[in-house]
């Protein structure tokens, strides 16, 4: 019978050897793996492939890219603020790309100003991109303007058949610095009960177009309104045509020509512009 402590030296001697066993790979192959782990994978941490998906590793998966974006409207207000710097609204057709941003470059020559829209365009970070559809808009940072008239051109916008020059009138005396596109239809109308009447004669009076100025309204006046409203009625029209989608099928009417006149009921001391039909 062996003694107590060799009895001992030979349980360790065989618990080492079972432990190597489990360890270390057979000679030969150069790899060690733990327990319930094959040999080639990891155990944790590192780089996987995204969504299942293989990541082939070039550079070219991370490159990002820009491209011109057509515009379809832009905003300007009635009357801007001179001076200060400005933001003018524009957006485009279709939905915004998965992955991109949009920006508005300014440019300034004299009395024109071109806003022209661009994508910057990089892989989605987290994997494809959910089924929604995010409008394509920016918004277009002018530098301070002197007092005057400008117009503001789209790049990319279709030609404005049957609408006015989108003009951008900046005053010192205007509180304006911005404006936002109309998300609605009826945004184009234009009420002209909003404007004075008043008058002491004919000569007070003229017509102005109302309704839809996105459409042919916009062509034929046919309100009567007092001429001292006229500054007023020009920069709301200003304002709401500014934002119109030009409609290349649409087809106007020629204007029927009305007379107007200032109609002063009896022992009243102001009359009123009507349309003397």
């Amino acid at each position: 019978m062996l003694p107590r402590n060799a009895m001992r030296f030979r349980f360790v001697l065989l618990a080492l050897a079972c432990f190597a066993c489990g360890r270390i790979a057979p000679e030969g192959t150069g790899a060690s793996t733990a327990p319930g782990v094959a040999p080639g994978s990891s155990s944790g941490g590192g780089s996987s492939p995204r969504d299942g998906g293989e990541r082939s590793g070039t550079d070219e998966d991370l490159t990002c890219r820009t491209a011109d974006v057509a515009g379809r409207r832009g905003c300007v207000p009635g009357l801007a603020l001179a001076g200060v710097p400005l933001s003018l609204h524009v957006d485009a057709d279709g939905c915004l790309a998965c992955g991109a941003t949009l920006s508005c470059a300014v440019t300034v020559a004299g009395s024109a100003i071109e806003l022209a829209m661009s994508a910057q365009i990089c892989p989605p970070p987290g994997g494809p991109c959910p089924p929604v559809c995010l409008p394509q808009d920016a918004t277009c940072a002018l530098p301070p303007l002197a007092a005057g008239t400008y117009e503001v051109k789209v790049k990319g916008e279709a030609p404005r058949k049957f609408l006015p020059p989108r003009q951008l009138v900046v005053a010192a005396d205007a509180t304006a610095t911005s404006c936002e596109l109309p998300t609605t239809t009826t945004s184009s109308e234009l009420d002209g009960s909003r404007f004075s009447t008043a008058c002491h004669s004919d000569a007070d009076c003229t017509l102005v177009a109302t309704g839809d100025v996105c459409g042919c309204a916009a062509l034929c006046p046919g309100t009567a309104v007092a001429k001292t409203a006229l500054l007023d009625y020009a920069a709301e029209l200003r304002s709401k045509t500014s934002a119109c989608v030009p409609d290349p099928k649409l087809q106007c009417p020629a204007c029927e020509p009305l007379p107007v006149s200032c109609k002063i009921e009896p022992n009243a001391l102001v009359g009123t512009c009507v349309v003397a039909r």
